[in-house]
């Protein structure tokens, strides 16, 4: 049987790039390309990413059910992060 963080990461969809280590309320918390990382979502139509040493965060709203914000969530956070660490 998964932890709960695996099942709270399941039930966000598609974070194939989240590692889950452990939940809090309902928090997925674990690790997006090395960096601490916790996310939130509900309903498919919302993520919530934070990433607290960096001090970002990431918020996708969304009413179109069926879309993956966590996906484009995943996208913003990439684009970002390599933008910053461009020379």
């Amino acid at each position: 049987m998964a932890d709960p963080a695996e099942r709270a990461a399941r039930r966000f969809g598609r974070l194939k790039h989240l590692k889950p280590v452990a939940s809090s309320l309902g928090w997925a918390i674990g690790e997006s390309d090395g960096r601490k990382l916790m996310a939130f979502g509900g309903a498919n139509t919302v993520a919530y990413w934070r990433f607290p040493e960096q001090h970002v965060a990431i918020v996708v709203l969304t009413n179109l059910q069926g879309s993956d914000p966590h996906g484009l969530a995943g996208e913003i956070a990439r684009r970002y992060f390599s933008s910053r660490s461009a020379p």
